[in-house]
């Protein structure tokens, strides 16, 4: 068992929905998922950093990197104007 949760990296709160819990690792398991939902917008931005941060292993299990990251990709277009009938 381990505990995680997410973190802020260059990301504002609002961005993500966060979450945190207890990961579950059988005898012969190496890795988990833990998804994590993205908040929609209309903003053009630049792609963030969120953090997942893990914590308080148990039965003798060690951490090597307690901090991991994703990127939260901007799907937005870029903003635009145009002018008609200029002179």
């Amino acid at each position: 068992r381990i505990n995680y949760s997410t973190a802020a990296g260059s990301t504002e709160p609002s961005d993500y929905s966060h979450r945190s819990g207890t990961l579950i690792f059988g005898a012969n398991d190496t890795s988990q998922v833990v998804q994590v939902a993205t908040t929609a917008d209309n903003a053009y931005e630049a792609n963030e950093v969120l953090h997942l941060d893990l914590s308080a292993p148990t039965n003798n299990a060690t951490i090597a990197d307690s901090r991991g990251s994703g990127t939260i990709t901007n799907d937005d277009p870029p903003p635009s104007f145009s002018i008609a009938d200029a002179t």
